[in-house]
């Protein structure tokens, strides 16, 4: 938090004036200095009043805003009508398991990016915004979180529980000075500033002079928990952008990141001028040096997601890269059982991108789940590869190495009926379950042919099986929405 103090000094031959006239002189001089104080006050509002216009010109030049009528195939991204009512949800295949915690599940809408626990508390938050806390059960907004006042910028949509203690780690990022503001909130809701928390810095953000400059590489800052902006290490990683990190925890003198990397973001879109279409078509194709083509892109995959690792050596500076999927399947949306946030795990879930799908219709669509098992190295045989078909996307089966990367993990999917596609996903672990992946996967799939929406729950240590337990909420259809969580600790769960 950004703090200034003034110190007044009063300098002078001491004469014996009368109280009054001491007391006059001392006011005539606390005027002079307050009037400064005051006009340097102002004219520091007027400098960051002109840097906030001068970022907004700068977004409405780069940026222009046009409403698209959506073709069929995007409708299920559109808003929903308010549901009303309870509705009776029937299984329509197997049994929903005994011991599966029952509780209540929530969905992020348009308005928000994600949905967050602390403190026995519910948030909805963007990353534009301070959190809005929610009644977990009537869903409406209770207050605006300042966190007793000590934030006053926006708040991630990602923070992070600290192992052991329960602490939410948080970063705000901002277009001013300071750019970037970390901290961590302890579980009574104080603001408090394992070792380290490890920040992405990726191109995405706002930064004039590196716009200016033409755009470094994405760098990882690495500092201690509970140090200071001296206490920040950088280490220099190949350029990319990796929206979402799947765990951080520390092994040794490495801090290790895993996520899901792509070379360019989706979120920014096709340049003024280009077919949407075509540039998502392209942008998830396999990753592939191609000739430049009419559209000036020199390759292709360039949104093509896979997980990657990041070792991170905290006493030499040295990094250590991987990719562990390869580059056969697009991967996005990772969850892991949080009881392993900030630790060493075994294992890992992500969604997987249908790319036919997502290239017709423009948008992301994901026909399946993966598994990723970290410890265990992948030995199927490489599947036939084809940059304009794959005949299976999403076969258990199919896997392919990367000798560039060195040996690939071991990756399980799970695939969902044709013309079905899944919403963010969750992990649910099991009461009193002794593994690590004792536990669901729980997530909304929307049938394209009849929609309608429909749970999933998938027994994550059977997870390549066919079998899955599905409930139907009838005719009604939600929207896709990305981001998903679990809360297991209060008996709720929320989509």
């Amino acid at each position: 938090m950004a703090s200034f103090s003034f110190a007044l000094q009063v300098n002078g031959l001491f004469h014996n004036h009368s109280i009054s006239h001491s007391f006059d002189h001392l006011k005539t001089l606390l005027s002079s200095t307050v009037k400064k104080i005051s006009l340097r006050t102002d004219i520091a509002k007027t400098l960051k009043n002109t840097s906030n216009k001068m970022l907004d010109a700068f977004v409405d030049s780069a940026f222009q805003f046009v409403s698209q009528t959506l073709p069929p195939s995007q409708k299920n991204f559109t808003p929903v009508e308010e549901i009303g009512e309870a509705v009776q949800v029937v299984c329509i295949e197997g049994i929903i398991p005994v011991d599966f915690q029952a509780g209540v599940y929530i969905r992020n809408g348009n308005s928000s990016t994600s949905i967050f626990e602390h403190s026995g508390k519910f948030y909805a938050i963007a990353e534009n915004h301070l959190p809005q806390e929610i009644d977990i059960f009537t869903l409406e907004t209770l207050e605006e979180s300042d966190v007793n006042g000590a934030w006053d910028r926006p708040f991630t949509s990602h923070p992070k529980k600290a192992p052991g203690t329960g602490e939410l780690v948080i970063i705000g990022i901002d277009g001013q000075k300071p750019f970037i503001v970390g901290g961590v909130i302890s579980v009574i809701l104080r603001f408090d500033s394992v070792m380290y928390n490890v920040i992405v810095d990726c191109p995405l953000t706002v930064d004039m002079n590196r716009l200016v400059a033409g755009g470094p590489l994405c760098k990882d800052w690495g500092h201690a928990r509970y140090g200071n902006a001296d206490s920040v290490k950088w280490f220099d990683i190949e350029a990319n952008c990796t929206l979402h990190i799947l765990n951080s925890f520390e092994d040794g003198n490495e801090v290790v990141v895993r996520g899901c990397r792509a070379l360019e973001s989706i979120i920014s879109g096709p340049d003024q001028g280009l077919n949407k279409f075509e540039w998502f078509s392209m942008g998830f194709k396999p990753i592939e040096i191609s000739n430049k083509n009419s559209n000036g892109f020199t390759r292709e995959g360039f949104l093509f997601a896979r997980v990657y690792e990041w070792r991170l050596n905290m006493e030499t500076g040295e990094v250590k890269e991987r990719n562990l999927t390869g580059t056969y399947f697009s991967m996005e949306f990772p969850t892991i059982n949080e009881d392993f946030t900030g630790v060493k795990h075994k294992y890992g879930y992500t969604q997987v991108l249908d790319s036919m799908a997502s290239s017709s219709c423009g948008m992301t669509k994901y026909g399946g789940l993966a598994k990723l098992y970290f410890e265990e190295q992948d030995k199927t045989l490489p599947a036939v590869r084809s940059s304009s078909r794959i005949k299976h996307p999403l076969s258990p089966s199919t896997s392919l190495r990367d000798g560039k990367k060195g040996q690939l993990i071991k990756v399980e999917y799970h695939r969902f009926e044709e013309n079905n596609f899944c919403s963010g996903s969750a992990f649910v672990p099991k009461q009193g379950g002794v593994e690590e992946d004792d536990g669901w996967i729980i997530s909304f799939v929307h049938n394209e042919d009849y929609n309608i929406s429909q749970v999933h729950i998938i027994d994550a240590r059977k997870f390549d099986s066919c079998k899955n337990y599905t409930a139907s909420k009838g005719a009604i259809w939600l929207s896709w929405n990305l981001h998903t969580n679990a809360q297991t600790s209060l008996d709720v769960h929320y989509l």
